[in-house]
């Protein structure tokens, strides 16, 4: 099943949690795939604390779709560590040190001014993946003590997007994906028009489960923000969007 973590940055991400999972099995994937150490971790799920370790996901009542606030140690978002930053055309390197609560934008900027960069566009580049978005924290990128990360020449502003994009759209878990053309600049509440389409549609409402209201989108495991792009949630042609009922801001409202 799927469980929604927010973090102490008021960042989402979502992990396949096994049901006879226990604590501890949800502390090692989150350290797996996000990189935050189990002992700095606290799981709360609706306001109580997850204390035990050996506890089960039963034990918890965590269902699919369950929202858990995850809460890392302040010595933890504090913890400084080092890292070295390959600049562009040379040889040169900057020794650095960061916070794992750092954003990825401002790194960018001390590697701007410290590096002498004269442009803005450039990118950050760790273990062959672009460091994004900019708000994103340095801890949520996997970057820790030791890191290596490259600047690259960031994409020319007159290399052309794809205009339109064929995305399918999952009412449901389980039901039949619905083919939408977007355009990729466009914000991503312009999903709402689409499921407000289908709604109207006599001849698919026998197929598709639809829901009236109080819904949000899920791209690649992470909840869509409806005033960002198509783009910027680097949607690409083909890939699936799923619908889910309720609202995060009301899932997390009791957390």
């Amino acid at each position: 099943m799927d469980v929604f973590f927010e973090t102490s940055t008021g960042k989402f991400f979502s992990l396949e949690v096994g049901f006879f999972d226990t604590v501890r099995d949800i502390k090692d994937k989150v350290h797996k795939h996000h990189g935050f150490p189990v002992s700095a971790q606290t799981l709360v799920f609706q306001g109580q604390v997850m204390a035990n370790d050996d506890r089960d996901v039963d034990h918890y009542r965590l269902l699919h779709n369950s929202c858990v606030h995850l809460v890392l140690s302040a010595a933890e978002d504090r913890a400084r560590f080092k890292l070295v930053v390959n600049l562009p055309g040379s040889k040169r390197q900057l020794a650095l040190e960061a916070e794992r609560a750092e954003s990825v934008g401002k790194l960018k900027e001390r590697v701007r001014v410290l590096g002498g960069i004269s442009s803005s566009r450039f990118t950050l580049v760790h273990g062959g993946v672009e460091l994004a978005p900019e708000q994103r924290a340095l801890g949520e990128c996997g970057i820790g003590d030791g890191s290596r990360v490259s600047v690259a020449a960031a994409a020319r502003p007159t290399e052309p997007a794809p205009r339109r994009l064929r995305a399918m759209l999952l009412p449901r878990a389980g039901m039949k994906r619905v083919a939408v053309e977007v355009n990729a600049a466009e914000c991503a509440g312009a999903l709402r028009k689409e499921m407000q389409k289908l709604r109207c549609g006599l001849n698919l409402s026998a197929y598709y489960y639809v829901p009236m209201e109080n819904y949000f989108f899920i791209h690649g495991n992470n909840a869509m923000e409806e005033d960002k792009s198509f783009a910027w949630h680097d949607v690409r042609d083909g890939d699936t969007i799923e619908v889910f009922d309720g609202s995060i801001l009301g899932a997390f409202a009791s957390v």
